[in-house]
């Protein structure tokens, strides 16, 4: 009779997992590349790659924060029916992670890996900070990415150009 429930329960966690590569649950997004020196930060509808010496922020709730010496990124992922445009305002999170104030200074479209609709932002803080955003949607995964990177340097150029949404 043990040997009957385990079989059985073997069968469904089978089962359980073929559903689960069907349907493509449980598979995390990696970043479109990993560049030397960077790591790759996966998430279920998008991934990136943040510097390698940037440390994720164990205080970061909801977010995949990482900071390092010289600079900090974040990875936010959302389910959205649609796009969100450039031209919309910022949502919240844009500014508790700029941690002063900000405005675009520019909006520019750009291609993503997956995405149907991407956009990149610089952003100007009050504080004198800058800031990149990239913006990633796939509507297959109905869901919405954006990549936080401070400062608007080589280095977030580098990082927005990991992003990949969805199967990419």
């Amino acid at each position: 009779m043990r040997l009957l429930r385990l079989g059985g329960l073997l069968v469904l966690v089978l089962l359980v997992s073929a559903a689960c590569s069907l349907l493509g649950g449980g598979d995390l997004v990696e970043p479109s590349s990993v560049p030397p020196g960077f790591q790759a930060v996966p998430g279920g509808s998008c991934g990136v790659a943040f510097p390698s010496d940037w440390k994720r922020d164990a205080l970061a709730e909801g977010e995949l924060l990482y900071e390092g010496t010289a600079g900090r990124g974040s990875l936010h992922q959302f389910t959205e029916l649609d796009p969100t445009r450039p031209e919309e305002p910022l949502p919240k999170f844009v500014g508790f992670y700029a941690r002063t104030a900000v405005q675009v200074s520019a909006r520019q479209a750009i291609q993503v890996p997956g995405a149907e609709a991407a956009f990149q932002l610089r952003l100007a803080g009050a504080d004198g900070s800058t800031h990149l955003v990239v913006y990633g949607h796939d509507s297959q995964r109905q869901a919405g990415c954006w990549v936080l990177v401070t400062p608007a340097d080589a280095t977030a150029e580098q990082v927005a150009r990991t992003l990949r949404v969805g199967e990419g």
